[in-house]
């Protein structure tokens, strides 16, 4: 059987035992040449990478962290920037209200304006020599504290109290800065509010896998920030607003009760052209309960005119002093009757500052004295009412305007037409 097989089957086995192991050794030589020759081309790339002057891998992740620190530091700054701009200039701005000594409710408010934004600046000043000596989470932790705390109370504190101070005063920087303290410290409030809630959120992106998780890595949600800054802004500045709308002014006042303003023979007691604020109206519940009167804000030593021509009755211009320094409310005034019995009064004169005498005859427009704080006043303004046979009464200006019927309304401003 072996004999009948073919010849080529009897050699083949041992072919094979001879010719495998050759092949297997030719195949791992080739296989070797091949990686070395793959090794040899690859070899001048990695060379040119890492040859050529440009940064490794490692380098390249290593430098990136530190380009994204570096941007978050910048954004901080610039947060700290912003909080600058508002405290330095109403810490510059406070000084002007140490003009006059005398007028303390204006120094209290300066003082107060001075030292407050001058301790944030201070602070402010520390963060960013701070900014090179310390992690990014204590720089953030720090900018958002400052502007939350001291920073927020400091801007209500001028918005408000300071603001008042200003306008209780007789200074000659009255007519702006009290104004400019209420409106700008409730926008740095609002700037404050803002950094609090939205450096977390510029920041994190740049640097989250570097920041420490706390409070202050951690984004502001949406309905906190938005209940925030209602709470700290919006609320205080309207219930502010509403508490002076709901003290100084009469909604249900009935306009029929009033004579025709384009009849009148009254205008505003104050020079052609100017404007001013008119801070209480008719029943006003401040003051003017039980009246039909008008407070105009005006500055201290600026003119009064006679609203209307008569003849001087009567004059009182020796007292001093206001609610904040005496108990008495000794006012300073003056009577001038017209031709039909009416007789109009102008109140809270400067102390001495009569230039007219009883018995003299003015023509409308005609300065009569200049504005004090005298008598039952918190800050200088004109008292002006009318009276007939000792009766109270109501008075329209012929100029003010036709869309309040010529009535002044609390809390706007109208624009004087008194004038030769």
């Amino acid at each position: 059987a072996i004999e009948a097989m073919p010849s080529f089957l009897l050699i083949n086995p041992i072919i094979s035992t001879l010719i495998d192991p050759i092949s297997n050794h030719a195949t791992t030589a080739t296989s070797k040449v091949n990686q070395k020759i793959m090794a040899d081309i690859e070899a001048p790339t990695k060379e040119s990478h890492d040859g050529g002057g440009a940064d490794t891998e490692e380098e390249a992740m290593s430098d990136a962290p530190e380009v994204d620190v570096q941007l978050a530091r910048n954004i901080i700054t610039r947060a700290l920037l912003i909080l600058d701009a508002g405290a330095a200039t109403i810490f510059l701005a406070s000084f002007a209200g140490f003009v006059d000594p005398a007028q303390w409710t204006l120094t209290l408010a300066s003082s107060l304006g001075v030292s407050l934004w001058g301790v944030l600046l201070l602070l402010s000043g520390y963060a960013f020599w701070k900014n090179r000596r310390t992690n990014l989470n204590g720089l953030l932790a720090w900018t958002r504290n400052l502007s939350i705390s001291l920073g927020l109370f400091t801007s209500l504190l001028t918005a408000t109290l300071m603001a008042l101070g200003a306008f209780m005063s007789c200074g000659p920087h009255w007519t702006w800065l009290g104004p400019f303290y209420h409106f700008t410290g409730f926008i740095t409030a609002l700037l404050c509010l803002l950094v609090w809630c939205l450096l977390p959120r510029l920041v994190r992106p740049y640097v989250s896998s570097s920041l420490e998780e706390s409070r202050h890595t951690r984004p502001v949600r949406p309905w906190v920030a938005i209940l925030l800054i209602f709470g700290t802004f919006v609320a205080p500045l309207c219930i502010l607003w509403i508490l002076a709308w709901y003290f100084t002014a009469d909604p249900n006042l009935d306009v029929s009760e009033f004579p025709d303003f384009k009849m009148s023979p009254y205008k505003q007691p104050f020079p052609e052209g100017e404007t001013t604020f008119a801070f209480q109206g008719n029943f006003g519940k401040f003051s003017h309960r039980y009246s039909y009167s008008y407070d105009f804000m005006r500055p201290c030593g600026s003119p009064i005119l006679a609203s209307r021509s008569g003849g001087v009755f009567y004059v009182e211009d020796r007292h001093d002093g206001n609610v904040w320094t005496k108990s008495d409310y000794a006012n300073n005034y003056i009577l001038i009757y017209h031709d039909d019995g009416e007789a109009s009064y102008y109140h809270h004169l400067q102390q001495g500052s009569a230039m007219v005498k009883e018995g003299d005859q003015v023509e409308q427009g005609d300065p009569i004295a200049l504005v004090g704080n005298v008598g039952r006043s918190s800050g200088p303004h004109i008292h002006f009412e009318v009276y007939y046979l000792y009766s109270n009464i109501p008075v329209s200006f012929q100029d003010v305007s036709s869309k309040v019927a010529g009535i002044p309304r609390a809390l706007h401003f109208y624009k004087s037409g008194n004038g030769p």
